[in-house]
C-alpha cells in the first residue's frame, strides 16, 4: 500500500481515513479507499452545480470531529474534498433523504458499495490491486469529475436508460443522476 506519509498527511487524517474505512466497512478495500480519499472532487464552474456534494462531503468530517472529539478539533484535512468524501456523504443523503424504510433499516453502506460497482471498481479488494487498479481507479475518477462518460451515464456512476426529455447526464448534477437512477432501478425492481 502506499505510504500514508507520502502525501504528507498527519495523524489525525490518518486516523478520519480509518474512521471512514470502518464506518462503510471497508476493511478488504483499504487500498482503494485511500485511492479515492487522495484523489480531490470539484463542482465545475462550467458545467453541473455539484456544490452541494462538496459541502456534504466536508461535512463527514464534522460528522468525524463530532463523534471523537468535540467542536474543538478538526480532523487535521484542510484541502478540498476527496472523491471518497462525495460518494460516502451521497449515501448517506440517498439513504436519510430518498430511501429510508424502518424494515431495512440503514442501508447507507449498500448505496455506497453500489456506486463502487457502478464504477467498476468492487472487484479492487486489497488481495487484488496493483498499479494497472490504480490507473484504472484514477481513470475512473477523472472521467467522473470531468464528466467524460456516456450521455446516458455510461462510465460514469450512474447509468439511466430512461431520461427525462432524453437529458445528457453530463450536464445533470449527480443528485438528479442519483435520483433517475434510483427510479429506473425501482420501476425495473432491481432495488426497492
Amino acid at each position: 500500500m502506499e505510504d500514508y506519509m507520502d502525501y504528507g498527511f498527519n495523524h489525525d487524517v490518518l486516523f478520519y481515513f480509518e474512521w471512514l474505512v470502518e464506518e462503510f466497512r471497508g476493511l478488504y478495500y483499504r487500498k482503494l479507499l485511500w485511492k479515492l480519499f487522495t484523489l480531490g472532487f470539484v463542482s465545475l464552474n462550467d458545467g453541473p452545480d455539484d456544490s452541494s456534494r462538496v459541502v456534504e462531503g466536508l461535512d463527514l468530517r464534522k460528522t468525524f470531529v463530532d463523534t471523537h472529539f468535540g467542536v474543538t478539533k478538526s480532523c487535521g484535512r484542510t484541502d478540498g474534498v476527496s472523491f471518497l468524501e462525495v460518494l460516502m456523504a451521497l449515501a448517506v443523503k440517498i439513504d436519510d433523504k430518498v430511501m429510508w424504510e424502518e424494515r431495512y433499516g440503514d442501508r447507507h453502506l449498500d448505496w455506497f458499495w453500489i456506486f463502487i460497482d457502478n464504477i467498476g471498481l468492487s472487484r479492487a479488494t486489497d488481495g487484488v490491486w496493483n498499479h494497472d487498479w490504480e490507473l484504472f481507479c484514477e481513470q475512473k475518477v477523472e472521467q467522473i469529475v470531468y464528466r467524460e462518460y456516456d450521455s446516458d451515464g455510461e462510465g460514469g456512476i450512474f447509468q439511466v436508460d430512461r431520461r427525462p426529455d432524453g437529458a445528457d447526464m453530463r450536464s445533470v448534477d449527480l443528485w438528479r443522476q442519483a435520483m433517475w437512477w434510483l427510479s429506473e432501478n425501482i420501476r425495473l425492481g432491481v432495488i426497492d
